[in-house]
């Protein structure tokens, strides 16, 4: 979540967002990153998991220490605002029960997304670009 104020003095495009990112691409074009507290879509989704994990290390001082069980579970299997769906959690769990340590079973559980419906069809475009 963005600290209240912090989005104040940047400066805003068109339809009045604040742009976090502006930047010169092929030819006069230039690409801005701008943030919309009005959309709510699979990548919007995935960062209120990631984020209710990360609160997770930062309460604990860099471990989990059984803190994933706390997180708020979404009433939706979409996901939601400030939770994490029950099958981030489950993935998470069947990745410990695997023998995978808490940060590898966070990086193929909540980083990865798959247990965010369409999160990873939304970036797949993004990795394609990347891709040589």
């Amino acid at each position: 979540m963005i600290p209240a104020g912090a989005l104040d003095e940047l400066p805003t495009d068109d339809e009045g967002r604040p742009i976090l990112v502006e930047g010169p691409i092929a030819g006069p074009d230039s690409l801005q990153v701008v943030y919309d507290d009005t959309r709510v879509d699979p990548l919007r989704l995935w960062g209120e998991c990631l984020g209710r994990v990360a609160a997770c290390y930062a309460t604990n001082e860099g471990r989990l220490r059984g803190c994933v069980d706390d997180i708020e579970l979404c009433e939706s299997a979409e996901g939601g605002m400030g939770c994490c769906p029950v099958a981030c959690i489950d993935e998470y769990h069947a990745a410990r029960s695997a023998g995978l340590s808490e940060d590898d079973a966070v990086d193929t559980t909540f980083r990865r997304g798959a247990c965010i419906p369409g999160f990873l069809d939304q970036i797949a475009p993004l990795n394609e670009e990347v891709s040589p």
